[in-house]
């Protein structure tokens, strides 16, 4: 056997420029599937991370009703007793009482329907970190009465800027009720649809304008660690079984389903690069078979049988993968590490990545895994890519090989 490896090594390099091309033409392949996949998979994990952070957090808690019917009434019970007991369950990072309401939001230059959303500031900051994403103002700082925090977008759109004073009709225990608030801050998610749907007011203040000051009609929850999800939402589901207790992709299944389709396109597209890296193999290594017919022929006029000629050219091509799989490997992971810490800035295209939540500045990432299923699959494809030349070899007769002009 060490006799066969040391003549493949030897056959490697007998045609240089061959060899330097089959190596290059696999480092290109590899170096661009991996940048390609890191792109794919921080968009995908990105758009991912915005949603659970601005929108839906890992785990929402609501009342049945208010699941089936979104009415003010519809609120979660004992909610004081049940936040006393979310905070003793393990892997719970922080959660956020919310408040529900639909309104109209009236200024100067017209009125606008908006989703209002009250909560606790010091909970908020710790659940969706919306406080991160000001572009001016505050976050419901100082004692002023009636804070209001909107969108860029929406601010744009309804000519409003910080100390504007529009206001807000919503619906009351008791009936319609207006209030005049002030914007104290400006934000942008990044989410469009989010930004101009949503305000963000004090929960404590419209609870006792809505003449419900202990109303709470969402609990968003954010975890340790999410891969712990079904764990932790069994154990808050066991708290009080008559509330809805879901998940984020109970919530957005289409956030779901993008997220599993992401790692089948994944696969897919490996599945394309490596394709074409066995057709480019057994294209090269089948024309080392027929250049080399006679002196193949030769060997095994000699002894050499037909087994040890299929390892012979097996070999052959395992090394040439042994070199270019590590160059390329390396240089993809050293192409996403620059990329990452640099960044790539898509903010030409703003406008269509705010309707899916993308970040402008994408920072490439691959989880450690991909790198391995990479090797995995470049050290099969290789082997796969030889049988063809190889048994082309193994099936040459000697004594016509060798008169093989």
């Amino acid at each position: 056997m060490k006799k066969i490896l040391l003549i493949a090594w030897r056959n490697v390099w007998r045609s240089k420029t061959r060899s330097l091309t089959v190596m290059g033409a696999m480092v290109v392949g590899i170096w661009a599937l991996i940048f390609v996949l890191a792109f794919m998979f921080s968009i995908n994990t990105g758009m991912l991370k915005n949603s659970i952070d601005y929108q839906y957090s890992h785990i929402q808690i609501h009342s049945t009703e208010y699941k089936k019917d979104r009415e003010i009434k519809f609120v979660i019970p004992r909610v004081l007793e049940l936040e006393k007991q979310l905070s003793e369950v393990d892997g719970i990072q922080a959660y956020s009482s919310r408040i529900l309401n639909n309104g109209m939001l009236a200024t100067a230059h017209g009125a606008r329907g908006v989703r209002i959303i009250a909560m606790d500031p010091k909970q908020e900051k710790l659940v969706t970190k919306l406080d991160k994403k000001l572009v001016e103002g505050s976050f419901f700082e100082g004692s002023k009465k009636n804070q209001l925090l909107i969108s860029e977008n929406l601010a744009d759109k309804m000519n409003m800027d910080i100390r504007s004073r529009p206001v807000i009709t919503f619906k009351g225990k008791s009936g319609d009720v207006g209030e005049k608030y002030t914007v104290v801050g400006i934000f942008n998610t990044g989410f469009a649809k989010f930004d101009e749907l949503n305000v963000l007011v004090n929960r404590s203040e419209f609870g006792k304008s809505m003449e419900m000051p202990d109303a709470v009609h969402e609990i968003a929850i954010y975890l340790e660690d999410p891969n712990n999800i079904e764990i932790v939402r069994a154990e808050v589901r066991a708290l009080n079984p008559e509330l809805e207790v879901e998940t984020w992709n109970e919530l957005a299944p289409e956030l779901n389903l993008i997220n599993e389709q992401m790692y089948l396109n994944m696969y897919i597209f490996m599945g394309i690069i490596m394709l074409a890296l066995i057709f480019g193999i057994i294209n090269t290594m089948l024309m080392a078979v027929l250049e080399r017919v006679r002196e193949i022929g030769m060997l095994m006029a000699i002894g050499m049988n037909k087994l040890r000629v299929f390892f012979m050219i097996v070999a052959e091509t395992f090394m040439l993968a042994l070199i270019a799989g590590p160059v390329g490997l390396l240089l993809g992971y050293l192409t996403v590490m620059v990329t990452n810490s640099m960044g790539i800035d898509l903010s030409k295209f703003s406008e269509g990545l705010a309707e899916y939540g993308i970040d402008q500045i994408v920072r490439p990432v691959l989880e450690d895994k991909i790198y391995v299923v990479l090797a995995v699959n470049v050290i099969v494809t290789v082997i796969l890519a030889s049988i063809y030349p190889a048994i082309r070899a193994m099936r040459l007769n000697p004594a016509t090989a060798i008169r093989k002009q």
